[in-house]
């Protein structure tokens, strides 16, 4: 997987806003990045939620995040949800920030 570019544009900023809000409710989720990534073939990019969890199997952050998405856009539309691997991160970091990142207390 390449990580391309942060996807952005004001859908996109409100998306963010109320992925940061679900997000924060959770607890679970470290930080959140809303990318344009392509899997092997340049030509098809694909627009992707990457999340960093402390959850080994992150169901309830994965639906928590579908439910917004669905919400706000209609149904020919997708994202890709992807937990991300620390050196995910870091590969995706470079090209993209997050939109959400998790407050230490």
């Amino acid at each position: 997987m390449n990580f391309l570019a942060e996807q952005d544009g004001p859908p996109e900023r409100d998306l963010k806003r109320m992925l940061a809000d679900t997000f924060a409710h959770l607890g679970s989720v470290k930080a959140a990045y809303l990318a344009r990534v392509d899997y092997g073939c340049p030509s098809e990019q694909h627009v992707a939620l990457c999340i960093v969890t402390d959850e080994a199997d992150p169901v309830e952050v994965v639906g928590a995040a579908s439910s917004v998405f669905q919400s706000m856009f209609n149904s020919d539309a997708h994202v890709d949800i992807l937990p991300l691997s620390e050196g995910e991160q870091s590969r995706s970091s470079l090209v993209c920030r997050p939109f959400f990142t998790r407050q230490v207390q």
